[in-house]
């Protein structure tokens, strides 16, 4: 009860209602309390804070959230703050710019929670003493993997590390003077990388192996594990599915309907309705009846396997 979660999220440019909804998506299903740190374009302040008031007033669970301009560092800040899509090298500097807070979880824009994030937390007490970060691979399957077949610098591991749900322990980044090293990294590396700040966490990563924590693909789940005619992440059959991806703007597609309708139950919940009839109802209500197009089709009971097995802890907060 006393555990309050640290999120960081970086919103800019397109990114503000999927970055809203991954919150709401947070708060939904949190027991914990949560505290949001929020990078953000000035234009788009005013808009965040009137929607976070908005689900502050509809929710029982309290959080806070301070909101900060987006910053790079001064030489090369239009390369850092446009390298990849808009903002999203931000996260590779959160230890000198929170330099209050000890630890945090950093998500893309484009992510959904299906079961309390503090269960992700949770995995800070996993990491040993060399470990500061905690990441899920890339892929789970060589045939399909990209750092394998195109990338043009070092990575970690066999297949890569995906960047868009990543733990980090900011005390221990800043002891190893993090944001320098992502500079020498860019630096040395620039005319190789492709995929920005992803790039440039593989080629830390894979000189320094003993500072991450490898996560399992169910907490990153993205459409890249099942596209290929198969489902990649046995840990999401098994254990079910616990943050979705939407990677490739596939919550906004019809490519992978499981994944778009997950995301608009969450965009329309009503918090005075309950996670059990506002979201575990009209999901397995829908999902059923999407046709068989492709393996991500059949992927919706990982979806709501852990939602399932929690609904009564969740009937139990609402009375």
């Amino acid at each position: 009860k006393d555990l309050t979660v640290h999120i960081a999220v970086v919103i800019c440019n397109v990114g503000l209602r999927e970055g809203l909804s991954m919150i709401k998506s947070a708060v939904i299903f949190t027991f914990a309390k949560l505290h949001f740190h929020i990078f953000t374009e000035n234009h788009l302040q005013g808009a965040i804070r009137e929607r976070l008031k908005e689900i502050s007033d509809m929710s029982s669970q309290s959080f806070t959230y301070n909101i900060m301009p987006v910053k790079f560092p001064k030489r090369k800040e239009h390369v850092w703050k446009m390298l990849f899509r808009p903002c999203t090298s931000q996260g590779l500097f959160l230890p000198d710019m929170l330099v209050n807070t000890d630890s945090l979880i950093y998500l893309d824009t484009d992510i959904l929670f299906t079961r309390p994030p503090e269960d992700l937390w949770n995995f800070f007490n996993k990491f040993n003493a060399s470990q500061l970060a905690a990441l899920v691979p890339e892929s789970e399957d060589a045939p399909t993997g990209w750092y394998n077949k195109f990338a043009l610098h070092p990575y970690y591991g066999q297949l890569g590390i995906n960047s868009g749900v990543m733990l980090m322990n900011l005390t221990r980044m800043r002891k190893v003077n993090w944001s320098d090293i992502v500079l020498k990294i860019y630096r040395t590396y620039k005319s190789g990388i492709l995929l920005g700040d992803q790039d440039i966490l593989n080629i830390i990563f894979y000189f320094h192996p003993e500072m991450i924590y490898t996560l399992t693909c169910d907490w990153n789940y993205r459409p890249d594990h099942c596209r290929f005619g198969h489902n990649d992440c046995k840990h999401a059959d098994g254990n079910g599915i616990s943050v979705l991806h939407g990677n490739r703007q596939i919550f906004h597609k019809d490519d992978c309907p499981p994944f778009r309708i997950f995301y608009d139950v969450i965009c329309s919940y009503d918090f005075k309705l309950g996670i059990a009839k506002g979201i575990y109802e009209p999901l397995k209500q829908r999902l059923p009846g999407v046709p068989y197009i492709g393996y991500c089709n059949k992927m919706w009971e990982s979806m709501i396997m852990i939602m399932k097995a929690n609904l009564r802890k969740y009937t139990q907060q609402q009375q």
